[in-house]
């Protein structure tokens, strides 16, 4: 499967499951562009966010643009330099945003 790299971001992860709730600290890593999915990479190591589970892609905040995806109990945040790419991102994925549903 081929990936393309779109931009060097920070991100984090908020996890909501019943009453736990996790917040991750914000992370350095690489948003990565797929098939399939989101891809963000840290190192050696890649988080997939699937198309498909995806619930809403918005933009949260315009200084510094943040993006944020939802799935059903995980919300990711990614910001970056390029305001333009995340933005880009984000309309390529909207069709596709709660189509299975």
């Amino acid at each position: 499967m081929e990936i393309k790299k779109l931009e060097d971001v920070a991100f984090s992860v908020n996890i909501a499951d019943g009453d736990v709730e996790m917040k991750l600290q914000w992370r350095n890593g690489e948003l990565y562009l797929a098939i399939s999915g989101v891809m963000l990479g840290v190192e050696d190591t890649f988080y997939e966010i699937p198309i498909k589970d995806i619930e809403k892609i918005e933009v949260i905040d315009e200084k510094p643009l943040k993006l944020r995806f939802t799935l059903k109990d995980v919300d990711v945040t990614v910001t970056g330099r390029s305001d333009n790419q995340l933005k880009a991102v984000r309309h390529l994925l909207l069709p596709f945003v709660g189509a299975s549903g």
